[in-house]
């Protein structure tokens, strides 16, 4: 069980990479990305929530940004 302190920067972090996320689908200009921009944005909002506050939260929002990761990519590749 990691300390308060140690959730709020993993969830900084977490907020700075899913921005990057919603940044690299909107310079693809479709609107399957740009959907994916929003939701990375939405989730990176939800992160200031007190529910996020734990561990396990965390890790379920991690995996919703490997998730979005993944998708980007194959987006990325279908434009490629």
């Amino acid at each position: 069980m990691s300390t308060s302190y140690e959730r709020t920067f993993r969830a900084d972090l977490l907020k700075r990479y899913l921005a990057e996320t919603a940044g690299r689908a909107l310079e693809l200009g479709t609107p399957q990305a740009e959907d994916l921009a929003l939701r990375a944005g939405v989730l990176a909002n939800e992160l200031l929530l007190p529910d996020y506050d734990s561990d396990e939260a965390l890790d379920a929002a991690e995996r919703q940004y490997r998730e979005m990761e993944a998708e980007l990519a194959r987006m990325q590749g279908d434009a490629g």
